[in-house]
């Protein structure tokens, strides 16, 4: 069934007006990306000075294109975009993407800019997506629309939806490497599409599993908790909320016309609608890591807040615990048999206690003791969640860990269906290897105990919204 963005995301043909022959050029990218992802339906590139761009026919106007048009996207100024409107009326275009700024953000005669460009979309029956946006990216069907030019689409789970361009261009390779991306879509102005609208969609989408948020201000807050809440029951919604200090503020409103409310009152309504809410940007990250390794509807979720946890430093442990009280989590109180297993990997000289410290086991007992550890406190029933810290070095050291152990850890953790999270800090070659093997496997790996116990509290949250 046809969704109403579809024509944003899956769109037939698509009219790129401002295309470039120039490499480089925001326009040349996004016909390039079009072409080297393999997007399947018609393009057509619009510049009256040009007979082929890419190899691909180029057209004048809208109206010389022979075939339909069902999406545009539009790299002309705010005053062109409104005789390019008329155009896609008269051609029935479905939807356009408005890449300019220079409308409600400049000024009083930029808002009426974009008060006309909404009026005359909608008596014609035309979306409009922004103004002030780069475009979406449908990784799902290898449709990208993006001025900057990607370097890979890697399927995944999550969804992002951004009021900036941030997650359509400048962080999205970052964001890719580890877990991959279904769509995303910025938003800019808002003078159509919303953040509502848009968590309705990835309601029903099928590729997407968890869904996150930047957001700068809120259109219609009482519509955004209506619809938050739904979606919450079916997908974990993360959100990072920027311009909650004057500063950022007076710079947001300069920059998408937003208009912002206390950190408070957002606070309230995402807690009201279920909302995972991060401070910074790497909770943010932390968050969404963990829900697109973990998606509760995989099933493996976090039931409790009992978490056991094994490093190879005892101030790791300490740094981890220190935030375990703020989050909710509580350190598991271990069975008889957990406890046995710790002694039979412990010096006589040390106290096999939790958490562990393998610092004194890894000299006399070699890399083994790291399965042990894991599949010990995965099997325990008191145990909810697993935290694991590894000091790795160079392979062959004393701290290495191999492949195949690994390999054991993981498959122990999918076994018991509890969420395992991995710290590892280190050596960088034996990190990025042991992070491509952990997370190829389904693992996910964070570089401090902060970032790795942050996924945990934030699947104790969801937890606690949802039972």
């Amino acid at each position: 069934m046809e969704q109403s963005l579809d024509v944003f995301f899956k769109p037939k043909s698509i009219a790129v007006v401002g295309a470039s022959r120039t490499p480089q050029r925001p326009g040349y990218c996004v016909v390039e990306n079009l072409v080297r992802f393999g997007y399947e339906g018609k393009i057509y590139p619009i510049n009256p000075n040009a007979v082929e761009i890419l190899n691909l026919k180029a057209y004048s106007k809208i109206t010389d294109i022979p075939g339909e048009v069902e999406l545009v996207e539009s790299l002309v100024s705010p005053q062109d975009t409104i005789k390019l409107l008329q155009q896609c009326a008269e051609k029935g275009v479905k939807g356009i993407i408005v890449t300019a700024g220079g409308f409600k953000e400049a000024s009083e005669d930029g808002a009426d800019l974009e008060r006309e460009l909404a009026e005359i979309a909608k008596r014609n029956g035309i979306r409009i997506l922004g103004p002030n946006v780069v475009g979406p990216l449908n990784f799902s069907d290898n449709f990208a629309l993006c001025m900057d030019p990607l370097k890979e689409m890697k399927q995944g789970s999550v969804a992002f939806i951004s009021q900036t361009s941030l997650f359509v261009t400048n962080q999205i390779d970052e964001i890719i490497s580890s877990f991959g991306v279904s769509k995303c879509i910025d938003l800019g102005n808002k003078c159509d599409i919303d953040d509502a609208e848009a968590l309705e969609y990835f309601l029903h989408d099928a590729k997407t599993k968890v869904i996150a948020i930047h957001i700068e201000g809120i259109k219609d807050g009482k519509r955004f908790i209506e619809v938050a809440r739904r979606v919450s029951q079916e997908k974990p919604i993360i959100v990072f909320k920027t311009g909650c200090s004057e500063v950022s503020r007076e710079a947001i409103a300069s920059h998408t016309g937003s208009i912002m409310g206390q950190a408070e009152v957002y606070e309230a309504m995402f807690k009201q609608a279920g909302v995972i809410s991060a401070r910074s940007y790497r909770e943010f990250a932390s968050f969404i890591k963990a829900f697109a390794f973990y998606p509760p509807v995989n099933g493996n979720i976090l039931r409790g807040n009992r978490i056991g946890m094994s490093t190879v430093a005892y101030g790791v442990s300490a740094m981890a615990l220190d935030l375990f009280a703020d989050g909710g989590l509580e350190l598991a109180k271990l069975s008889r048999e957990t406890v046995n297993k710790f002694k039979e990997i412990t010096p006589q000289w040390s106290k096999a206690q939790h958490p562990l410290d393998l610092g004194v086991s890894l000299p006399l007992y070699g890399n083994k003791a790291y399965p042990i550890v894991a599949e010990a406190l995965l099997c325990d029933e008191n145990v909810d969640g697993v935290l694991l810290s590894f000091a790795l070095n160079v392979i062959g050291g004393v701290y290495s860990i191999d492949g195949k152990d690994i390999e054991r850890i993981v498959e122990v953790s999918s076994r018991y269906k509890k969420p395992l999270f991995v710290c590892a800090m280190g050596e960088v070659g034996a990190i990025k290897e042991f992070r491509n093997i952990a997370e190829g496997h389904g693992v996910p790996v964070y570089s401090t105990p902060e970032e790795s116990v942050s996924g945990l509290i934030a699947l104790w949250k969801y937890n606690q919204f949802m039972y």
